[in-house]
This record gives C-alpha cells, structure tokens and sequence, in this order.
C-alpha cells in the first residue's frame, strides 16, 4: 500500500455542466482526499486548468502557446484555492503553491520547504511548473520525484490504459500492468513524452485509473486499480 502520493487531477474534475467551477464536484474530491489523509497517507495534487484554460487551445499560425500556458497555470492556482478553501473546510490542513508571486493569498514553490510541510502532513497543491510548454503531467512527475513520492496516480474517464480508444473501439483491451518500455513501443498514448521519460528515467511509477469512490476504496485496501506502470 502506498503511504506517500502525488495525485493528478485534471481540470476537469472541477467542471460543471454549464459552469469552469462547480463546488459540489470539488467537495466529492476534497472527501476522496481526507479519505487518503484520514488511512496516514501523504498527499499532494497537481491540478490542472482545463477547465478555465488550455493553451493548445489557441495553438495555431497566428499566435503561440506561451502566454495560454501562462494563463493556465493562473488557472491551476484558482482551482487550487478553491480545493483549499473545501479540504480546509473539512478540517485538512493544505497549502496552494504557485511558481508565481500571488502573495499573500498563495505561498510561493521552493521545493525543500514543500517537502518539510509535506512531510509534516499537510497537504499540498501544486499548479504548473512556471514555464510554458511543460503540461500538468510533467508538473505531476516532476513534483512527485521533489517530493520522494511512492507513485503518481492520474485520475482519468477511463478505467486505466487500453490497447486503443475504448470511447471509439468496443474491443478495446486495457491492461492491468505495463513497464515503461512496453508502454514505448506499443506507443500508448499515457501521458505526454516529457513526463513520461522522466517517469521512466526515475523509476516512478505511474497509476492511471478511473476516479470514482469504489476505486478509491481499493487504493486503500490495498488492491491494484487502472493501470501500474513501472520498471
């Protein structure tokens, strides 16, 4: 069982249908969180922006993604504050950092204090990485091998890595356990290659699975869910 976790949330968890931010799908995360405190496990998240802002939204001729991903990542800090706002609710201490100066309502990255604070039990919301053109996946590993973290889960739609796009084919095989190096040359499409290489180079492993209550029940049990990837 893993004591130590770097959660990936996507933006989109933070969705409603006719809304960037609906509070009632951020409490539900906020509880699946304290679920994970309340067993002594340590926890951060990056959070993603894609429900506010994707840079390769505008990615065409005309303009480049620099400043999209900036914006982004301002995004990432807002979802991050309202986890905040709700884990804090819940009676979880937590903390928002940002690579960005946005004091005094989001404490700047440095990553020996974040590991002290992590260590200590709080739990920690991450945003981007404070550079363009790295996404929230490479932002996941990066800040899961700062850290020291036992494995990298991403919640995803899907109940883990298939063979192919199980939305478009019904014959679509998802695996139980790849390596790195079966997930290279099956060409699956895990996370984006920078992540992935620094995933593979470190030996962190990788969980991709499908967020809900029942499979979070499982993590904690013990049982394997989605995909592990590792060496």
């Amino acid at each position: 069982m893993y004591k130590r976790i770097l959660l990936k949330l996507s933006g989109e968890f933070f969705r409603g249908d006719d809304e960037a931010i609906n509070i009632e799908k951020i409490e539900k995360l906020a509880d699946q969180i304290k679920t994970f405190v309340s067993q002594g496990i340590k926890v951060a998240c990056v959070v993603g922006a894609g429900n506010i802002m994707r840079g390769r939204a505008v990615n065409n001729e005309k303009y480049s993604t620099v400043i999209p991903d900036y914006a982004g990542m301002l995004g990432a800090v807002i979802n991050g504050l309202m986890l905040h706002m709700v884990l804090q609710q819940r009676g979880i201490v937590s903390r928002v950092e940002s690579p960005f100066h946005i004091q005094p309502i989001v404490n700047i990255h440095k990553p020996l204090e974040t590991k002290k604070y992590f260590e200590e039990g709080e739990v920690i919301l991450l945003g981007g990485t404070g550079l363009p053109h790295f996404s929230t996946d490479t932002s996941a590993v990066l800040f899961g091998l700062e850290l020291g973290v036992d494995a990298v889960l991403k919640g995803t739609h899907v109940e883990g890595v298939y063979d192919k796009d199980p939305y478009k084919h019904k014959d679509a095989v998802k695996f139980d356990e790849l390596t790195y190096d079966e997930v290279l040359q099956r060409d699956l499409q895990v996370m984006d290659s920078a992540a992935f290489a620094l995933a593979k180079k470190n030996h962190l492993p990788l969980i991709i699975f499908k967020w809900n209550d029942d499979n979070m029940n499982k993590i904690l049990s013990g049982e394997r869910v989605g995909t592990v990837i590792h060496k």
